[in-house]
């Protein structure tokens, strides 16, 4: 069905198209969506965070013997009642603590060795709170053979949860006893994974589902082939996959995939599965992230490709180091309007550049959560010339706020995006 797909969406796109962003389009019985990239306007559009997002909160994160935080590498999982903080261990294994709403510091989750519960890995890689059972799931990572362990809210070993695969991609909970992730969009398969586009399994590792990748370079190649990021996002509580190869963003069910959107990069758009000589001749190309997902509007990460020093390493297996600069872009379904947006921080008023680069990347559904270490939190106060009162209203715990230092834990702010956002 995937070819079919391609074929009737590039059928429509050679229609006239004027210079609509989005499109409606009749397929299989249903509507399918076309969202044109080049289309959207290259005039960048200034808007203020409180515009975009509600529900700003600093919460100071108490600080005691018991939840000394890592000065780096932090994740953050929230949900109605409690944030789980997982940070790079260093020379050690690492734990997650688990706050209250305030910031008040409840219990750690996780701790190194080999026996049940315990781990060796020195970093986390993703936490997954389940409020309505009580139960969290980390993936720690580090070590190839960290699969990931559940415990219940107080820290109490329930089980393993194995990997079919090395070297997935993601980490999503199904159901109560069923797990999923992505695999890879590499050029050339190089792993199992590589074939795999979802891949369903339960705690003992066994596969309960599969929808496989169905795209890959036309034979044998010694040169390089780009490849994308296939991203997970939710939409009225169900999950969306987007995947690259096929630019086709699919409503995800175990028994098949239902495409929702298609996505035509345009002229820069990355050339995944086509071969180069050079991979330098890739550098100013773009892939797209769907980053969430409302019913008013679409929002998209673009990932601008900026270096790409890659050396062979196999036939036809290249490595190395790549960088991106990304943009924001914003579409409304409804009035079909869409724009590339730059965010002004009109709410604190020290949120650095860097913040807004990639701010919606790693959403949790349309949260947005930042950990600011305490003594730089400071320092750019004072150095703003910013009188900490002026965020009192924003945090429920102002004695703590109060009484920070430099040696504190870190202040965390959070945010989330609105149902309606509108371009001026």
């Amino acid at each position: 069905m995937l070819f079919w797909l391609i074929a009737i969406a590039t059928t429509v796109s050679c229609r006239d198209t004027g210079t609509d962003v989005v499109r409606e389009v009749p397929f299989n019985g249903s509507t399918l969506t076309e969202i044109h990239i080049d289309n959207i306007p290259t005039e960048v559009i200034e808007m203020n965070l409180s515009d975009f997002c509600t529900g700003f909160r600093i919460i100071p994160l108490e600080t005691n013997d018991s939840c000394l935080i890592g000065g780096y590498n932090k994740i953050a999982a929230l949900t109605e009642n409690n944030i789980f903080i997982g940070f790079h261990g260093e020379d050690r294994p690492t734990v997650v603590y688990r706050f209250d709403q305030d910031g008040q510091f409840i219990n750690s989750i996780g701790k190194g060795g080999r026996g049940p519960g315990e781990h060796t890995g020195f970093d986390v890689a993703s936490i997954l709170p389940d409020e309505s059972n009580g139960t969290v799931t980390v993936e720690w990572s580090g070590y190839v053979g960290n699969h990931p362990i559940s415990y219940d809210f107080d820290g109490r070993f329930l089980g393993n949860v194995l990997f079919p695969e090395i070297l997935l991609g993601g980490f999503y909970k199904w159901s109560d006893d069923e797990w999923f992730s992505t695999g890879s969009v590499t050029g050339n398969p190089e792993y199992p994974r590589d074939s795999v586009l979802i891949l369903f399994y339960n705690k003992y590792g066994q596969r309960t589902g599969l929808h496989p990748r169905t795209i890959y370079p036309s034979g044998a190649s010694e040169k390089y082939t780009p490849h994308g990021q296939t991203n997970i996002h939710k939409y009225k509580n169900s999950y969306k996959v987007f995947s690259p190869e096929s630019d086709t963003v699919y409503s995800v069910t175990k028994e098949k995939l239902i495409p929702s959107e298609v996505i035509f990069r345009g002229a820069d758009g990355m050339p995944f599965n086509k071969k180069f000589d050079d991979p330098q001749a890739t550098i100013g190309k773009h892939y797209l992230i769907p980053a969430a997902e409302t019913e008013s509007y679409y929002l998209f990460t673009m990932a601008v490709l900026t270096e790409a020093d890659m050396q062979k390493y196999g036939p036809g297996r290249w490595g190395g180091i790549v960088d991106f600069d990304y943009k924001t872009i914003l579409i409304e379904k409804k009035g079909k309007k869409a724009a590339y947006i730059k965010l002004t921080d009109d709410v604190f008023g020290f949120l650095p550049d860097f913040f807004f680069e990639d701010l919606f990347r790693e959403m949790q559904g349309h949260t947005i959560s930042f950990q600011f270490d305490a003594s730089r939190f400071l320092t750019t106060l004072a150095e703003k010339g910013i009188d900490p009162g002026k965020f009192e209203s924003l945090t429920s715990s102002p004695e703590r706020f109060k009484s920070l230092t430099p040696e504190s834990n870190p202040v965390l702010i959070t945010f989330s995006l609105k149902d309606n956002i509108r371009i001026k």
